[in-house]
């Protein structure tokens, strides 16, 4: 089976992906600047404070353009019927910073996001820089 992405990637400065710490039943867009609003917690450094539906998140960003990397969100017009169709996947968005958000302790360590963002994308972007 061969897979294409088609489409091209537009700038992602100054979007952010949410990872929340529970679903959501909604399938389409959803206005996250406008009704998902975070700021600053002056007791931790490097934490955001927020709420959803009246229940506390404290929330932690990673920045990937800090690593050369940008986040790409594909979307799959057509699913394949059989294994051996090609997949057609289209550029959707792109995002440029994840945000991590637990409910009771901004992400640490143990978290696996923490993680990965953390020491995983920099053991990537230098095994992918140019030898000089």
């Amino acid at each position: 089976m061969d897979i294409q992405v088609v489409g091209l990637l537009k700038s992602a400065e100054n979007r952010a992906v949410h990872q929340i710490p529970f679903q959501v039943d909604h399938q389409g867009h959803a206005n996250v600047s406008k009704y998902f609003v975070n700021h600053d917690d002056p007791s931790l450094e490097g934490t955001m404070v927020s709420t959803f539906r009246g229940r506390e998140l404290k929330g932690k960003a990673y920045d990937l353009q800090s690593n050369n990397m940008v986040g790409v969100l594909l979307k799959e017009k057509r699913r394949p019927t059989t294994d051996v169709e090609e997949r057609e996947f289209h550029v959707h968005t792109a995002f440029d910073s994840v945000h991590v958000w637990n409910h009771d302790s901004p992400p640490d360590a143990s978290h696996d996001l923490d993680w990965t963002l953390n020491k995983w994308l920099p053991i990537s972007a230098a095994l992918h820089d140019p030898i000089e």
